[in-house]
């Protein structure tokens, strides 16, 4: 299994443009605290404690030491530290081997290095992605084959 991609360079300029621009990070640093609602319009980093709510609308990265209780919503989201709640995110979620996850997870791609922990329930929506020319499209995959059998069997 190789490693997630480092956000090293998170606070620097991407050729991707952001979904954000002009926005400045928002960070909440060790030691610090947060209760209530959270809105980050650029890209965010915690550090610290959040309880509450989180609207991302960028990258959400959740350091290591990092205490959140909190319903999140957000672009794109890496966690390394403890997260409990639901997440819902538009792009992806990645949890790293220092992640530990305790809630509901909605989101089109869902990664785990081994070592995370997760305890709780996941949602890939139906977002589109790009084929896979690797998988014979006309041929059901076993998941999809049992929900067309239980389909066929509720009536």
């Amino acid at each position: 299994m190789q490693p997630m991609a480092s956000v090293q360079g998170f606070w620097s300029a991407s050729p991707k443009k952001a979904k954000s621009e002009g926005y400045q990070p928002t960070v909440v640093e060790a030691g610090s605290e947060v209760e209530g609602r959270l809105i980050c319009h650029g890209p965010a980093r915690i550090c610290g404690k959040v309880t509450g709510t989180i609207f991302a609308h960028d990258l959400l990265v959740i350091e290591e030491g990092a205490v959140v209780e909190a319903e999140i919503t957000a672009e794109k989201a890496i966690l390394h530290g403890i997260v409990r709640g639901k997440l819902s995110v538009h792009e992806s979620v990645s949890l790293s081997r220092t992640a530990v996850f305790a809630g509901d997870i909605s989101a089109p791609t869902i990664e785990m290095e081994e070592g995370a922990r997760f305890d709780g329930t996941s949602r890939m929506s139906d977002a589109p992605r790009e084929a896979d020319p690797d998988i014979d499209e006309a041929t059901p995959s076993p998941v999809h084959k049992l929900q067309y059998d239980l389909e066929e069997f509720i009536g």
